[in-house]
């Protein structure tokens, strides 16, 4: 995912498999700061890592389409692929025990701070919805809601596995999910749209979405 941010001539671009958001200034191309969990830099790019703040923050990983809003600040959507963990660390949670999330952050370029101002549960939650590939989200110019878009809601079951490896378990991959739309004013949800097969015999994907007045030509 790119993003480009014209008041501070800066892109984000997001590597999925490090987990790792970073912030390119334009024209010099240098790096400056990646927003990613601590662990395993290399020295010469340790001083670009932004250090959290506040009461409740949580990393990102295997995100999906980082971008910066109107407010200069980044939203993302936070797959949490494997757990959230990456290749090098432990064992991944249990399939059942995924959920994803959007995110939204405040980040400060001088000090290198960042701060998370929003999301939508960090953790599983009552109504889950485990989207470990592809998503989206927005924070809408006219409302100032922000829509989120989860690709499919994968089923949560302890039979399932995203290891390839695992041969005692199956893959999710076969069975009838469908993507899911939500729309939030702050903490409230005001619209749902849930796109999925009612009969459980096609998949459904969403792989990004936007808000749009009209479908029809003004």
């Amino acid at each position: 995912g790119l993003s480009y941010y014209p008041e501070k001539r800066a892109v984000l671009a997001s590597f999925r498999n490090q987990c790792a958001v970073v912030s390119i200034d334009l024209d010099t191309k240098n790096i400056n700061w990646i927003l990613g969990k601590h662990d395993n830099w290399p020295e010469h790019l340790r001083d670009k890592l932004l250090k959290p703040i506040g009461d409740q923050f949580m990393w990102p990983c295997y995100q999906h389409n980082p971008r910066y809003t109107s407010q200069g600040t980044v939203i993302m959507f936070d797959n949490r692929a494997n757990g959230a963990k990456m290749p090098f660390e432990s064992r991944p949670k249990n399939y059942s025990e995924n959920f994803s999330r959007a995110v939204e952050y405040k980040i400060d370029d001088e000090s290198m701070t960042i701060e998370q101002i929003w999301t939508t549960g960090d953790e599983q939650g009552e109504d889950p919805c485990y989207s470990f590939a592809m998503s989206d989200a927005w924070r809408l110019p006219e409302t100032d809601n922000r829509l989120v878009i989860y690709a499919f809601c994968a089923v949560l079951d302890d039979t399932l596995t995203e290891d390839i490896m695992d041969e005692t378990k199956r893959s999710g991959d076969d069975l009838p999910y469908g993507g899911r739309v939500v729309e939030y004013a702050g903490e409230q949800e005001v619209f749902r749209a849930e796109v999925k097969d009612p009969n459980e015999i096609i998949q459904w994907e969403v792989y990004g979405g936007f808000k749009s007045s009209s479908i029809y030509k003004p």
